[in-house]
């Protein structure tokens, strides 16, 4: 018997080996199978968790990565618990590993970050809420303090007044 990732093959001199199996490739850092059958004209996978494709030559959905590529292999997607629950598919880009559907004002490739006019802590307390700054007066708001960003001549804890321009 061979070890995972290996298939007994009939060598040269009529004995059996243990061949690495080619899921995708045969080399160590890309042979994704825990088991090849290569008993028929074609060669049968049964890929290692994350990987799919008759060769495990691509992520299976909650994973990313480029399998086919040597030295890389299919990470689980990692989007902080701030993904859509109610996705079907993958909560992630399958080759990028960036999140697709960031949830609860979320943002950022690992919705690591509160979006775009949100603040707070997106990771540990999950608490992204509306940064409350005037929309006419800021340009953005601070995504970890709320501290609104006055565009010129606005001023003002939340960018609601009119700069007072002295006149001499």
């Amino acid at each position: 018997m061979c070890e995972d990732g290996y298939m007994l093959a009939p060598s040269r001199d009529g004995r059996h080996t243990c061949r690495p199996c080619a899921c995708p490739l045969s080399l160590p850092s890309n042979n994704f199978a825990v088991h090849c059958d290569g008993g028929a004209a074609v060669l049968r996978c049964k890929c290692k968790e994350g990987y799919a494709g008759h060769l495990c030559e691509r992520c299976t959905p909650g994973y990313y990565g480029k399998p086919m590529e040597v030295g890389n292999s299919c990470k689980r997607c990692d989007c902080n618990g701030n993904s859509d629950p109610n996705l079907i598919f993958s909560e992630c880009h399958n080759v990028t590993g960036h999140c697709q559907h960031c949830w609860g004002n979320t943002g950022g490739a690992k919705c690591e970050r509160c979006a775009p006019g949100f603040y707070g802590d997106a990771i540990s307390a999950k608490n992204c809420r509306d940064c409350e700054c005037s929309e006419c007066g800021t340009s953005s708001c601070d995504d970890r303090t709320g501290v609104c960003h006055c565009k010129p001549g606005v001023t003002g804890r939340l960018c609601d007044q009119c700069e007072v321009r002295e006149t001499t």
